[in-house]
Order: C-alpha cells, then sequence, then structure tokens
C-alpha cells in the first residue's frame, strides 16, 4: 500500500472536512489552531521508559524491541501479538509494512497527560522531516486490522499525513469540541472516546532518541501515590512496579535539577 500517495490525496478532502467544521464556532477554528501546534505524544510505563534509558544511546523503541531485549525476539512476538487484539495490530503493521517497529502515539500539546492506560508518564516529542508519523482518525488496530484481516480500502480513505493533523482532528472531535472547556483540550486529543477510539499516530520508522524528548509529563496524584507506596514498603507483586516507578521518579527529578530534563508534573484537570 502506497501510504504516502493515500496521504496527498486525503489532504483536500480533510482540509475542506475541517474547514466546513469550524464555519459552526470560534470554539473548532481555535482547536484547530491548537492541534496545528501539536507535537507526537507517547504513553509508557515505568519498565519501558527504564527501558528506553537503558539502551545506548538511550531510545523510543516499539513495544515488540522492548520485550524481544527481555525475553527473546520469539516469545516477545507471542506476547506483543499472540491474542487477539495483537493480531490486529500485526494485521495493521504488516499491512501498511511496520511490523514490530511501528511507535505508537497521539497528538500532544502542553498540559497533555495522555492515556494512561498505556502507561502514566508522557513523553513529548516532535515530528522529524521526513520521518513524520501518519495520521489515523481511528484506533488503528481496531479499526483497520479488525478480524485480524487488514482492511486496506478503509485506511487509503481515512489515512492523513502530518501536515493534515489539526485538520483531522478537528472533523474527528467536532461533536465533542463544544462541550469540553478550553483546560480539556490536551486530554481531549489525547484520550479515546467512549469506545476507546482516538485520534492516532503511527511512527514507522519506531526508533528515536531520548534527546529529541522535549517533555515528560507525569500526574501528581500518580507521583505522590508512588512515594506513599514506597514509604510504606509493599511486599506484593506490585512492589516491582512501585520500586521501578520510585527509582524513575527519583533519576527524572535528578536529572530535571540538573537542566537534562524537563519534567512537569500535572495537576489534575477537573
Amino acid at each position: 500500500m502506497d501510504v504516502e500517495a493515500c496521504t496527498e490525496r486525503n489532504a483536500p478532502r480533510w482540509r475542506e472536512r475541517a474547514d466546513e467544521v469550524c464555519e459552526r464556532s470560534t470554539a473548532h477554528s481555535d482547536f484547530r489552531d491548537v492541534a496545528r501546534t501539536s507535537l507526537i505524544g507517547t504513553n509508557v510505563d515505568a519498565r519501558k521508559l527504564l527501558r528506553f534509558r537503558g539502551l545506548e544511546p538511550p531510545t523510543i523503541v516499539s513495544t515488540f524491541d522492548v520485550r524481544a531485549a527481555e525475553v527473546g525476539e520469539t516469545q516477545a512476538e507471542r506476547l506483543t501479538y499472540g491474542n487477539s487484539w495483537g493480531e490486529r495490530r500485526a494485521a495493521f503493521e504488516r499491512g501498511i509494512g511496520v511490523y514490530t517497529r511501528a511507535v505508537y502515539g497521539t497528538l500532544d500539546i502542553p498540559d497533555c497527560p495522555g492515556d494512561d492506560r498505556y502507561g502514566p508518564f508522557r513523553l513529548s516529542y516532535p515530528a522529524l522531516d521526513g520521518d513524520e508519523p501518519i495520521v489515523v482518525p481511528h484506533n488503528s488496530a481496531a479499526e483497520y486490522g479488525h478480524g485480524g484481516r487488514f482492511h486496506a480500502a478503509r485506511l487509503s480513505e481515512d489515512v492523513a499525513g502530518w501536515d493534515s493533523r489539526a485538520d483531522v482532528a478537528v472533523a474527528r472531535l467536532a461533536a465533542r469540541i463544544p462541550s469540553s472547556p478550553r483546560p480539556r483540550w490536551p486530554m481531549l486529543l489525547s484520550e479515546g472516546d467512549e469506545n476507546h477510539d482516538l485520534v492516532e499516530l503511527v511512527c514507522r520508522a519506531g526508533q528515536r532518541p531520548m534527546s529529541d524528548v522535549a517533555e515528560i509529563r507525569v500526574a501528581r496524584r500518580y507521583k505522590d501515590d508512588v512515594l506513599r507506596s514506597a514509604l510504606r514498603g509493599l511486599g506484593s507483586e506490585d512492589a516491582t512496579d512501585i520500586e521501578d516507578s520510585a527509582l524513575l521518579l527519583a533519576e527524572l527529578r535528578h536529572e530535571q535539577e540538573s537542566g537534562r530534563l524537563r519534567l512537569t508534573i500535572l495537576e489534575e484537570v477537573t
């Protein structure tokens, strides 16, 4: 499938849809302007982020690559693609030629926490010229790998390039924008709806140096919970996760204090 040709063909259509939406209200127009400034955001857990930071040089890699380094490629493939959801993911990745190496994300603007189902640590980083992610208006595995088959025709109609990201966002989220106050726009851009559907980014090259990360964010509530649990000395199956998170938070704060990293502790937005 020629993804680049599809994104070029679809750009005018997404722009037209977005223009129609923005005529409805200034809120829609302002939302598109905000989305035009967006970066890439990826949520990870402490174990995965520690793995990224432990590579030489520190590098963002795919979930498969993280697992392969821990248990070998055969077991990693089974863990990543061996269930019904993994079959969908594999069908999509094979269909666009990125099997095992894709890194996923959502649109990212300041104060964006992302979806903590994928991990509490939000990495924010820019797109690179010539290596921009593709943009899809749905969860890629659910929509384009449904049933373990690659739905090429559906993707060819939907897929957009990086420069169309704001058009896709405002068109896709149009119905939810009027009821979302501006402080919640970061969440709206990065979270799924009631069906866990969302505007998704697919970084096809996969690996990115951690030095490209402009900011790491974590919720204050999560940070406080981790520190309280670490002080209590949990003796359960959660202990390793708590220890990893406490270690990581300490490392990140030290690097922030030394000026090597931007760490933002997010307050809860209601």
